[in-house]
């Protein structure tokens, strides 16, 4: 194994082993070649973005989770149209049921 060329030191011949492959010489070559490429790319994307970090701000776009005060939304009104109310909420028929099949 080529270690200067090869700083991930990863042996092709176990790679190969291990994904049950029969490599030729030229393709245990490129094994050599592109797999620390590929190792070095795939650690770098544990690093934090800082780019996509500085772009997303950090008060969230979301309105807050609070009905806000609506003069139109009457709940004595909408509770009186209502065919059934229990504990002050609409009761709705089932629509799926656990016979689905």
């Amino acid at each position: 194994m080529q270690k200067a060329n090869n700083p991930y030191a990863v042996d092709p011949d176990e790679i190969a082993s291990l994904a049950k492959l029969r490599l030729t010489p030229a393709e245990r070559e490129r094994l050599l070649r592109e797999l620390p490429e590929l190792i070095a790319f795939a650690a770098g994307l544990d690093a934090p973005d800082e780019a996509r970090d500085a772009a997303v701000p950090e008060k969230s776009a979301l309105r807050p989770d609070a009905p806000a005060a609506d003069p139109t939304f009457d709940r004595a009104i909408m509770r009186a149209d209502a065919p059934v109310l229990r504990d002050g909420c609409f009761v709705v028929p089932a629509v799926v049921t656990e016979d689905a099949g």
